[in-house]
């Protein structure tokens, strides 16, 4: 990746809007240049452009949102930074920008934006923030910290890590090589091996709760099914036999019913169609009429039509006469408008000539009265000017006088406020100063904050954790109960079966059972017993003994009392089981539980261990912040101390600040004010020679305007005399006006009354024509109305109508007599379809009588029915009973099965993990974190070493043997010397420091090319012969196509390096960029 131009506008003391060319022939020929300036004049800003424009955040300020941004220019309101870079993949320009509401110094910060083109073609790869910072990694392979550890380097980070003990360097390792990745996986692998192992433990006690059936066991079982089978298809067959003897009785039924049905439906059509006989004659009627009724019509739209044309002739023959006399007078009246059109104009010509001369000297009159008015106004300006000046000479007196009192009172200002002189040129430097003090107080309230919290989860942890063990302590009573109260139940049981199985008891059931229904039999055959002989064989079974044909016959007593007793046991000894498979879930459950209680408890542990280091680190780190803030002040003191800003004071930084802007704002304000009033003075003073000149010509041309005024007085009055005696005090554009409306109105009423002859003339001839039409249509009416009569006389008696009246009766509306057609046809169709029915259902009701499935009652077959079903139910209950207890078997079998396979993977899944976690698996991930972290280190000090073997052949880090992580020098002036990092001189920690940045820069940069490189380290600790060998250290990574910028403001840079951008500070705070392809695009201000 290589920075080729940087946009940026209004970030902090760089205000407006400048451009950094870096692809300029002058950082090409040299390979290295400096950004140099005072502290705090805005070097720094140039990095944070780049940051900013790249990831919308600073190493400095951390991301800008739409809540805080401290970058943005005072007094301004809007920035953006823009970068052009070229990776192997091509050219690309990164645009971000934040603006305030409407633009406005004191809007409200609006949302951030940011985009990504190709800078060749200007296509839009991304327009939103986190797609954009997303595709920007992509393109570098490098995300913000990556960028700010290969990219922008900072010396400081870098000491922190050369003089960190060997405990506190791994972890400051992994932040900068972004390793971290090592301790989770150390931890994780020590949370899979525990979660793994109680997974174990969970599978085996599922394992010990299976209860399978024995061989024996599950063969009479099946057995039983068997025999149950064979009896239930010999009863569904009975069952289905006397099923369908009922649907036909049924059947035969329904159609009984619907027969009676269908003949009361037929008796009550038979009374419609006889009801409907009436009507059905005033139909036929009404169609012979029908066909008469165009006839009809066409005779009374004739009358109509004749009386009609009748009425109007009459009507308009009324109109004639009133007509013919309006349009007499209206041509008289016609006559009389002419006579009084040809007067009007007449007298128009008579007047016109006097009419002209007296407009002449109206014009004359007018044309001096104006030139009179403009004299009169002239002398009126030139008085109220000459007044003006008079005043204006006045008041420039007192504005002279007012200023030389403000110009003593400044002079008192700066003899007491000498000091505030420099805050002009230095605030800007301890407004950089106190930032950064302010930015430390922040992170010591911050580090005290997180160790607050830490401390209070520490103790909702411990909390927690105590909870968890009562609710253990709970768990582990509640599975000793479960298990006491299963095996009390087991030993019930045990007792109530007294040696023997379940299914003995029911075998023992269904033997009493069966004979039960034996001995039943038996005593239900007493009237065959009787006709039995010994020596002749039975009729039934054939035997020729017969030992219960006499008396002998057992009887029924006692037997139920057995069976009864046996119901009861195995009812109880259901009872108990189902009470043990209920305990025993019940135990499983408890013991998942107690499982998941202790895995809790084992976690909690686990995160009270971390949380008690995470607070120790926590403490170490307040410490720390708490010595740096302290040294800070101290230094800020000695600043402050000739502005006479106390020492306790530099803590309230902000307001601090605020009175040191006041301060410099104020000095400023006061020294334009000065500038701005010895100006004032001299324009006093020439403004007083000015109006003295005015003055004296205003009063000349006074003088002058007074005669010229009086003159044209005495021409007007002349002109008015002469108006007067030729036409006195009258308008002659009135008396125009008055004639020529005179003529205009006669000419008007003339042609009005032209066109009200015109329009009666016309409706006079329209009226006699409408009346001869009217007569032609009042003849054809009278013969078309002789032809309609006619033809329906010959029509009324060829259909047996007497008269025209007789027809008008015998019609009916459309509506009502398509009405009774469609009932006529209704109880036509009726009839049929009806008819149809009943001679389908009597063949239906043939045909099912001759089927004779059976003889008996339906009440008979149904009472068989329902027994049949009853036994069929509670058949198929025993066989249901059976098959489940087959199928849980079936179930607990495969269950056990598939967690002995569980139970196999898991193991050898425990072993693998056992063998993981004691290589690399710990709680605090240590054990792996420091295996890894020592080869990154010993990478990190090869690459450290071959650049500090270009700036020093003395040097060279080597890690310690007993500490993997420890750093020390071996000195090859001192006969190879082992020294400790801690006893190194300034500029030789500045030295192994820079060869540390350059080493980790390449490794933070993995496979990513960096050809920029930034260093925004501190020069100033270097001898001339250090600074000489650095510098030319960096300038020999030009051989790498790297382009190498520093940041300083040490003086010697600038013999040193020949490229340089110098950032100037200016007045008020802001600053500008001078140097090689460097421009200002906008100008915000005067400088």
């Amino acid at each position: 990746m290589k920075i080729l131009q940087l946009r940026f506008k209004n970030l902090n003391s760089l205000a407006g809007e400048w451009l950094i060319d870096f692809t300029d022939p002058a950082f090409a020929a040299e390979g290295i240049f400096s950004i140099t300036g005072p502290t705090g004049a805005g070097k720094s800003s140039i990095l944070d452009a780049i940051c900013l424009a790249l990831y919308g955040r600073t190493p400095r300020l951390g991301r800008v949102t739409k809540s805080s941004n401290e970058i943005m220019s005072r007094q301004s309101g809007e920035c953006f930074a823009e970068v052009t870079f070229a990776t192997v993949a091509g050219r690309y320009r990164c645009h971000w920008s934040q603006h305030r509401s409407r633009r406005s110094p004191g809007g409200e910060l609006q949302q951030p934006k940011q985009e990504l083109v190709r800078a060749d073609s200007g296509e839009v790869l991304e327009s939103k923030l986190r797609e954009v910072e997303e595709a920007v990694i992509e393109l570098t392979g490098m995300d913000f910290e990556r960028f700010t550890r290969s990219v922008l380097l900072a010396q400081g980070g870098f000491a922190a890590f050369l003089q960190a003990t060997a405990d506190s360097r791994a972890p400051i390792l992994e932040q900068i090589t972004g390793t971290d990745i090592y301790s989770r996986i150390s931890i994780r692998t020590h949370e899979m091996q525990r979660e793994q192992r109680e997974q174990l433990k969970l599978l085996q006690a599922r394992l010990g709760g299976v209860r399978l059936l024995s061989t024996e066991q599950e063969q009479e079982l099946l057995q039983a099914l068997e025999q149950e089978r064979s009896s239930e298809r010999t009863l569904v067959e009975q069952v289905t036999t006397l099923e369908t003897s009922v649907r036909w009785q049924e059947q035969i039924r329904q159609l009984q019913l619907q027969q009676t049905q269908l003949e009361q439906g037929r008796q009550q059509l038979a009374t419609q169609q006889q009801e409907f006989e009436p009507e059905r004659a005033r139909l036929a009627l009404a169609l012979q009429a029908a066909e008469l009724e165009p006839d009809l019509a066409r005779l009374q739209a004739a009358r109509r039509a004749l009386e009609t044309a009748t009425a109007a002739h009459e009507q308009e023959q009324a109109r004639l006469p009133q007509l013919t006399e309006t349009v007499r007078t209206a041509q008289h009246l016609l006559e009389q408008q002419a006579t009084v059109l040809e007067q009007a104009r007449q007298q128009q010509v008579m007047q016109a000539p006097e009419l002209r001369r007296v407009r002449v000297l109206d014009q004359e009159l007018r044309q001096h009265a104006e030139q009179l008015a403009l004299a009169v106004q002239g002398r009126d300006v030139l008085v109220q000017k000459l007044a003006g000046l008079h005043q204006a000479r006045q008041e420039n007196d007192d504005l002279q006088q007012k200023n030389a009192q403000q110009q003593s009172g400044l002079q008192v200002f700066f003899q007491q406020n000498a000091a505030d002189e420099w805050l002009v040129t230095g605030l800007a430097g301890v407004e950089q100063q106190l930032v950064q003090l302010e930015q430390l107080q922040n992170r010591l309230q911050d580090a005290r904050q997180h160790e607050q919290q830490a401390q209070e989860r520490l103790q909702a942890l411990a909390s927690q954790l105590e909870q968890q063990r009562v609710r253990w302590r709970q768990d582990q009573q509640a599975v000793e109960q479960a298990t006491a109260t299963l095996s009390n139940t087991q030993e019930q049981l045990a007792a109530v079966l007294a040696g023997r199985q379940l299914e003995d008891y029911e075998t023992e059931q269904r033997h009493l059972w069966d004979k039960r229904e034996l001995l039943a039999r038996i005593e239900s055959l007493e009237a065959q017993r009787d006709s039995l002989h010994d020596g002749k064989p039975c009729p039934l079974c054939g035997a020729t003994r017969h030992p219960y044909a006499h008396g002998q016959v057992p009887r029924l007593d006692g037997l139920g009392e057995q069976i009864r007793a046996i119901e009861e046991q195995i009812k109880q000894v259901r009872m108990l089981q189902e009470q043990c498979r209920q305990h025993e879930r019940r135990l499983q459950s408890l013991r998942e539980q107690f499982a998941g209680t202790e895995k809790t408890g084992l976690e909690l542990s686990t995160r009270e261990a971390g949380y008690r280091e995470q607070l120790s680190s926590l403490g170490d780190e307040c410490q720390k912040q708490l010595q740096t803030l302290a040294a800070f002040r101290e230094q800020i003191g000695g600043v402050l101390e000739p502005l006479g800003v106390l020492p306790g004071e530099a803590t309230r930084s902000g307001q601090l600040l605020e009175q040191l802007r006041i301060r410099r704002d104020r000095w400023q304000q006061q020294m334009a004010q000065a500038r701005l009033l010895q100006q004032q003075q001299q324009g006093f003073e020439a403004e007083t020679s000015r109006l003295q000149a005015l003055i004296g010509l205003q009063q000349d041309s006074l003088q002058q305007q007074e005669q010229q005024l009086q003159a044209s007085q005495q021409q007007q009055e002349v002109l008015q005399q002469q108006r007067l005696a030729l036409f006195g005090q009258r308008d002659p554009d009135a008396q125009e006006r008055l004639l020529q409306e005179a003529a205009v109105s006669a000419e008007q009423a003339h042609q009005q009354q032209a066109q009200q002859l015109k329009e009666q003339e016309q409706l006079l001839a329209r009226l006699q024509e409408r009346i001869a039409g009217l007569e032609r249509q009042c003849k054809t009416g009278q013969a078309d109305l002789a032809v309609a009569q006619d033809r329906l006389a010959s029509q009324l008696t060829a259909h047996g109508f007497v008269s025209e009246q007789a027809l008008q009766e015998a019609l009916l509306p459309a509506e009502t007599r398509q009405h009774l057609q469609l009932r006529a046809r209704q109880l036509d169709t009726d009839e049929t379809a009806l008819r149809a029915r009943l001679d389908d259902l009597e063949d239906r009701l043939a045909t099912e009588q001759a089927r004779e499935l059976t003889t008996r009652t339906m009440e008979e077959v149904q009472a068989e029915l329902q027994l049949a079903q009853e036994q069929l139910q509670q058949l198929r209950n025993r066989m249901a009973a059976l098959t489940h207890q087959l199928q849980e078997n079936e179930q607990a079998r495969a269950g056990q099965v598939q967690l002995l396979e569980q139970l196999a993977l898991q193991q050898e899944e425990c072993r693998r993990l056992d063998n993981l976690h004691a290589l690399i698996g710990s709680a605090d991930g240590k054990k792996f974190r420091n295996f890894a972290q020592g080869l990154t280190f010993e990478l990190m000090v090869a690459h450290a070493n071959r650049t500090l073997q270009q700036m020093s052949d003395r040097y060279l880090l080597v890690r310690d043997s007993s500490e993997p992580l420890e750093l020390n020098v071996l000195d090859n002036y001192q006969a190879g010397e082992i020294r400790s990092t801690k006893n190194l001189s300034g500029g030789e920690s500045f030295i192994v420091s820079l060869a540390l940045a350059l080493g980790l820069s390449r490794m933070a940069s993995q496979n990513v090319r960096v050809d920029s490189l930034f260093l925004d380290e501190g020069f100033g600790t270097l001898d001339e012969e250090a600074l000489d060998v650095a510098l030319d250290t960096l300038a020999g990574l030009q051989q790498d196509g790297k382009l190498i910028g520093v940041i300083s403001h040490v003086q010697a840079l600038k013999e040193r390096i020949a490229t340089q951008i110098r950032v100037r500070p200016l007045n008020g705070g802001r600053s500008r960029i001078e140097g090689p392809g460097c421009s200002r695009l906008e100008e915000t201000g005067p400088d």
